[in-house]
C-alpha cells in the first residue's frame, strides 16, 4: 500500500494506507512501530481525523467512514457516508467536519452526534476540492487552481441541544419546521444584549436580516416570510457580538 496520512492518539498510531485501508500500530521500547491491526477498505484512503473516540476516515470514491475507538487497538467500523465524488481530507473542529470532495466541493457535516454525523451544508466549488481550513467567520478551500474564501456556516456555533447557554443565547424553536411561506423563530436570552438574527442559505450566503437591536433578558420571537424563496434548507442564525448559535429550517413550496 501507500501510507498517505496519520494520526496518534493515546500512543497508537493510525495510518491511513491508501490501497489497503486503516492500519493500526504500537511503538515500543525502540520506537518502531508494530502493527496490530489492519481494517481493509474499498476506495483510496487519503486521510484521518481523530476527535472523541471517533475516528474519521476520507476514502475516496468511497467517501467517509467512521470508525469508534471503545478499543483503541481494534477500531470498529460504524457508519459509511457516500459524497458527490472522490473525497479527498477531513478537518474537525468542534462539533463539525469539513470535508474537501473533489468533484463534490466542501461538505459540512455536524458532528454533535459522534457516530451519527449528519449533513448541514455545502459550498459546490467549480475546482477540485483538495484541501479545507475553516478560520472563524470563513472556510479557506483548496480547489485545485483557486482558493477559495467562503462563509463558515456555523464559527463558534452552539450545536441544538436543549441545555441552557452559559453565554445566555439560544434559538428555541422554529414552529413550523418544515414550513410553507411563514415560520416563527423563537429565541431566549439570559440578559439585555444586541443581537442580530439572520438567514443563510445552503451555501453560507446570507439571504436577509430578520432582526437587528438590542432585547430584553426572556424570551422573544420573530417570523420570517420566505415567499418567493426556492424551497430546501436555510440556516437560522442568531449571534450576539460573541456567540453564535444556529438551527436549521426547512422551506417547502
Amino acid at each position: 500500500g501507500y501510507a498517505y496520512a496519520v494520526e496518534i492518539s493515546d500512543s497508537i498510531i493510525y495510518v491511513a494506507d491508501q490501497g489497503i485501508g486503516l492500519k493500526t500500530y504500537t511503538l515500543g521500547d525502540t520506537l518502531n512501530p508494530t502493527l496490530r491491526n489492519t481494517h481493509l477498505l474499498s476506495g483510496d484512503c487519503m486521510d484521518i481525523a481523530i476527535k472523541n473516540d471517533y475516528l474519521y476516515m476520507a476514502c475516496g470514491a468511497s467517501g467517509m467512514v467512521v470508525f469508534g475507538l471503545a478499543d483503541p487497538l481494534a477500531p470498529d467500523s460504524v457508519k459509511t457516508y457516500d459524497t458527490p465524488g472522490f473525497l479527498n481530507q477531513i478537518t474537525l473542529v468542534d462539533t463539525f467536519a469539513y470535508l474537501a470532495d473533489e468533484t463534490g466541493g466542501m461538505l459540512a457535516y455536524s458532528i454533535s452526534s459522534p457516530g451519527d454525523p449528519y449533513l448541514i451544508g455545502r459550498f459546490n466549488s467549480p475546482g477540485t476540492a483538495r484541501g479545507t481550513a475553516p478560520y472563524g467567520d470563513f472556510v479557506i478551500l483548496a480547489d485545485g487552481d483557486s482558493v477559495f474564501v467562503t462563509a463558515n456556516w456555523f464559527p463558534n456555533a452552539v450545536e441544538e441541544s436543549g441545555i441552557s447557554l452559559p453565554q445566555g443565547l439560544e434559538l428555541t424553536g422554529c414552529y413550523p419546521n418544515p414550513f410553507n411561506s411563514t415560520t416563527q423563530i423563537e429565541f431566549e436570552l439570559a440578559s439585555p444584549t444586541i443581537i442580530t438574527l439572520d438567514i443563510y442559505d445552503i451555501c453560507g450566503r446570507k439571504i436577509v436580516n430578520i432582526v437587528k437591536g438590542e432585547f430584553t433578558a426572556g424570551k422573544h420571537s420573530a417570523s420570517w416570510d420566505a415567499s418567493g424563496m426556492t424551497s430546501g434548507v436555510y440556516f437560522i442564525r442568531l449571534n450576539n457580538g460573541s456567540k453564535t448559535t444556529t438551527k436549521t429550517i426547512t422551506y417547502l413550496k
